[in-house]
């Protein structure tokens, strides 16, 4: 399956909030120049919506794991 961002479909990496980005300006590009069908577009349009959140959820849970380390790093310290 072949695709305009970047060659293969299946070789993409969507590493960060700006990959996902940059995959739906090409898929907005390719809907208005006729390159991508309206349908499609649409499917791609929500999976990368259920990526963003992936995303997000990731950073938030990577941020809660640093705090609660570190409380329990200061919690070790006042006993």
């Amino acid at each position: 399956m072949q695709g305009g961002y970047g060659g293969d479909v299946m070789a993409r990496r969507f590493n960060n909030l700006n990959d996902v980005k940059k995959y739906l300006s090409h898929v907005l590009n390719g809907l208005e120049d006729g390159s991508i069908e309206k349908d499609d577009a649409r499917v791609r349009g929500y999976v990368s919506s259920v990526l963003h959140k992936v995303l997000l959820d990731n950073d938030l849970e990577s941020r809660v794991k640093v705090l609660e380390e570190k409380l329990a790093i200061q919690g070790g310290k006042s006993k």
